[in-house]
């Protein structure tokens, strides 16, 4: 697990821009006040520069400060630890692996130009709602743990959701799920994140995969959690599996009809899905037949799509 939390008792300061030379608030003062005042004894300077020392270029309220996804601590934040395995893209600061010069206090993550910054992290976990700060700009920060990424719902049924994913750059850190773009925030620039977890459709599961036939009413009449779209996917194909279909609970729906152009089935209306040729088809069951009786194409062994 990616250790979270804020430090506790910082100011929100400007963060620092990985691999610029922007310098922190607290060392500018620092810098001025220790230039006009030369007088100051040795053991002086020691304690302020030990006062200060604690302080890290970031961006966001400290824990305990009451702000977002403040709780109260120690005082202490815990140094992120690097993803094992991940091949680093960045020696200044990667947002996927990181890894690079960020301070024991945050993570690297991408601001709202898509440029990777250092910033605080927080304690939301993937798949939790979150809160993003001075969106679309230069110093937008928000509260998901280390390696994750709080995006906007771009769709105005859900107007505000904001969720936090595994940032990524492919499969090998998205545990069996794609890897694929999203945006920022609704017209924002695009960002790899790891799709949401995929429900194999086990009869005997606990709970069952989500039903892709049923449009979503605010509620969890889909099977998924009030407000997410249930949309077909592509089949568990892993060594050893079933073979079994799979859904996806989702944070948005695309608007896209039958025989449209799709990269995934969120591309779609509900009730469609991505078909393997790249075009949204409708769900298939045997209790849902497809019209003039042509025959259902199976996605695994519960759900398919309907050719044209």
């Amino acid at each position: 697990m990616l250790p979270y939390g804020r430090p506790a008792g910082a100011n929100p300061l400007k963060i620092q821009r990985a691999g610029s030379k922007l310098v922190p608030k607290s060392a500018l003062v620092r810098k001025i006040h220790m230039n006009q005042i030369p007088a100051y004894p040795l053991f002086a300077l020691l304690a302020f520069n030990l006062a200060l020392g604690c302080v890290r270029a970031q961006f966001g309220p400290a824990k305990g400060s009451g702000g977002a996804g403040g709780a109260g601590g120690a005082g202490t934040c815990a140094e992120v630890t690097a993803i094992e395995g991940c091949v680093s893209s960045d020696d200044h600061c990667d947002p996927v692996c990181q890894t690079g010069d960020c301070g024991p206090c945050q993570k690297c993550t991408i601001a709202g130009d898509g440029t990777t910054v250092c910033a605080a992290y927080g304690d939301k976990l993937v798949g939790e709602t979150c809160d993003i700060n001075s969106l679309g700009t230069v110093q937008q920060w928000d509260d998901c743990v280390a390696g994750a990424i709080c995006l906007s719902t771009p769709i105005p049924t859900a107007p505000l959701a904001a969720y936090c994913f595994t940032l990524c750059r492919s499969e090998f850190i998205c545990s069996g799920v794609p890897c694929g773009t999203r945006p920022l925030y609704a017209g924002g620039k695009p960002v790899m994140v790891c799709d949401p977890e995929y429900m194999p459709c086990d009869p005997n599961a606990v709970p069952p995969c989500c039903n892709p036939f049923v449009i979503s009413d605010g509620t969890d009449s889909n099977g998924c959690p009030p407000g997410r779209f249930c949309y077909l996917v592509k089949p568990d194909s892993t060594a050893g599996s079933t073979g079994r279909s799979r859904t996806v609970c989702e944070y948005s729906t695309g608007e896209g009809g039958r025989g449209t152009a799709c990269t995934s089935s969120r591309d779609c209306l509900e009730r469609l899905v991505c078909a393997p040729q790249g075009t949204c088809q409708r769900v298939c069951d045997q209790s849902n037949p497809c019209d003039g009786g042509a025959d259902c194409i199976f996605m695994g062994d519960t759900y398919g799509y309907c050719p044209l």
